[in-house]
């Protein structure tokens, strides 16, 4: 039986560039520690930066399942294509991070944030994530931010803040 997730690239023939998928869930039916079980329940959310990718990999899904021998019945309970942010709060954020000397790094979220939300209503929406200590770890408990990186990310947040009053007016 070969590797349910061989490299992602040939397979799906799209670059896949920042896209992540996520185990959420996974239940065992009729499992035990002798027993090869006969149905496993798994939740997945999928993510990517361009609806391509994303259409790319979910569609790869099922056939990679089949191709490894498995039966596969897939519910999609949700789809969200991704939505760009605006370029104008994007560049603000950039200029406020090099006036605070603060690296930054580009990256896309693909999570269903309020600012995607906005985006797709056409409003001016952008992010600012800041960096955990502890791998990236987020909404549990041991996520960890440094004070420090706090308060640059709300002086980056503010002078975002403070150019784009005069860009939106």
């Amino acid at each position: 039986m070969q590797p349910v997730l061989p490299n992602m690239k040939t397979i799906i023939g799209v670059l896949v560039v920042a896209a992540v998928a996520t185990v959420g869930d996974v239940r065992i039916i009729g499992g035990a520690a002798n027993v090869v079980p006969g149905r496993v329940e798994v939740t997945v959310d999928v993510r990517a930066p361009t609806l391509e990718t994303l259409t790319a990999i979910a569609g790869a899904a099922p056939r990679l399942a089949r191709e490894a021998g498995f039966a596969v019945d897939i519910e999609q309970v949700t789809f969200d294509p991704p939505v760009p942010l605006s370029t104008l709060v994007q560049d603000a954020l950039r200029g406020a991070a090099n006036a605070e000397g603060a690296a930054i790094l580009d990256l896309g979220s693909g999570a269903g944030h309020d600012a995607g939300i906005l985006a797709a209503a056409g409003v001016e929406a952008g992010m600012l994530f800041v960096r955990s200590r502890n791998g990236g770890v987020s909404h549990r408990p041991e996520e960890l931010t440094d004070e420090a990186d706090i308060a640059t990310a709300a002086a980056v947040l503010t002078r975002t803040l403070r150019a784009l009053c005069g860009s939106l007016a």
